[in-house]
C-alpha cells in the first residue's frame, strides 16, 4: 500500500485532482479571503512604491517579501536628508529580513500570511 500511495503522488491525473481538491477547499474556506488580503498588499506596496518615488526594483523585492517583512519595512520612517530613498529601503528589506531569520535572496512563497517554519532558514 505505501509504494502504490507513493507511487499514486506522482502520477499527473492524481496531482491535477489534488490541486482542484486544494484549490475547491481554499474557495470554500477563506479563499476569497486570502485573494482579498494579497490584493490589498500588493496595492499597498504599490501605494508605499509610488508616494516614496522609489524605484522598480524595491516594487519588485517587496513583492517576494514575506507579508509581516513588508509591513515592517513600510513603518519606517524617511530620514530628512535622504539622497537614496530606494538605497534606504533596501537596507531597511535587508535588516528586516535578517531580523526575521530569513535565509538570503528568500522568496515568499505567497501561501500564508501567518510565518511558518520554512519562512526561517540560514542566513549568509
Amino acid at each position: 500500500p505505501v509504494a502504490q500511495e507513493s507511487a499514486d503522488a506522482v502520477r499527473p491525473g492524481r496531482l491535477a485532482a489534488r490541486l482542484c481538491r486544494a484549490d475547491r477547499w481554499m474557495s470554500e474556506n477563506g479563499g476569497d479571503e486570502f485573494d482579498a488580503r494579497l490584493t490589498k498588499l500588493r496595492r499597498d506596496i504599490s501605494d508605499f512604491v509610488e508616494d516614496n518615488k522609489l524605484d522598480d526594483r524595491v516594487a519588485r523585492i517587496m513583492q517576494n517579501m514575506h507579508p509581516i517583512d513588508v509591513q515592517k519595512v513600510m513603518k519606517i520612517s524617511f530620514p530628512d536628508d535622504c539622497r537614496s530613498p530606494s538605497g534606504f529601503v533596501v537596507a531597511q528589506i535587508r535588516k528586516a529580513e535578517s531580523e526575521a531569520g530569513r535565509p538570503k535572496d528568500y522568496r515568499w512563497d505567497g501561501r500564508s500570511f501567518s510565518e511558518q517554519s520554512r519562512d526561517r532558514g540560514k542566513r549568509d
